[in-house]
């Protein structure tokens, strides 16, 4: 008998899996897709979150203050307007105190109206009638920005007492003084600056300054 040779009984099976292995690049590829999809989620997250926090600040509703001068005495330093040498002030004002600016200003009329249009949380009055509206004028707040030249000059010929805390070392800051600065005696007289009592802790000390003194 003449054996098949295509007998497909004697067919040897394929053993293992048949599904070819991933490569390391690929392995790297898929890592690297999945951890940009998670950034993008996280990015998308917090975008969501910032935008939502700033609709809901954005639509709180603000407080507001209208004020009232009886005598029209309230400057806001709107040169174009307004002027301290003729007295063209208004009488009333509107302020978003939550936004810090100004709503209205001008006719009380004119401003308490525009005031009770908005969409507030809470509305204060102040209003100056009578005696209390005699002796107050309403400007903005000021920033004052000043130096004393002439008398910051003058302590260089002064003795410097602004740290003694006893009579004791009242006279060594004099003495030290003297000692260094002869020019800036004046007829015998030294004059000192920052004197302060307060600093003193021997009762003593202020008792001999006022001994014999009524």
């Amino acid at each position: 008998n003449t054996k098949n040779t295509n007998d497909s009984s004697d067919t040897k099976p394929l053993i293992g899996n048949t599904t070819p292995k991933q490569s390391k690049w690929g392995r790297k590829q898929s890592i690297a897709t999945f951890i940009t999809l998670l950034v993008i989620v996280v990015i998308i997250v917090i975008v969501v979150i910032v935008e939502t926090s700033d609709g809901s600040s954005s639509t709180t509703k603000p407080d507001i203050l209208y004020i009232y001068h009886e005598q029209a005495r309230i400057y806001t330093m709107d040169h174009q307007n307004q002027s301290m040498e003729s007295n063209t002030a208004v009488e009333a004002i509107c302020i978003d105190t939550t936004n810090k600016h100004f709503i209205s200003a001008g006719n009380s009329d004119n401003v308490l109206s525009d005031c009770l249009k908005q969409d507030y949380a809470t509305m204060k009055q102040l209003n100056f009638t009578g005696s209390m509206a005699d002796n107050i004028t309403i400007i903005p707040g000021l920033i004052d920005a000043h130096a004393h030249i002439m008398s910051y000059g003058s302590n260089f010929f002064r003795a410097d007492l602004s740290t003694a805390s006893s009579i004791e070392q009242v006279l060594d800051s004099i003495d030290d003084f003297i000692t260094n600065n002869g020019n800036a005696i004046n007829d015998g007289w030294v004059t000192g600056w920052g004197w302060d009592q307060e600093l003193w802790t021997d009762e003593s000390d202020q008792e001999q300054l006022v001994d014999g003194l009524p």
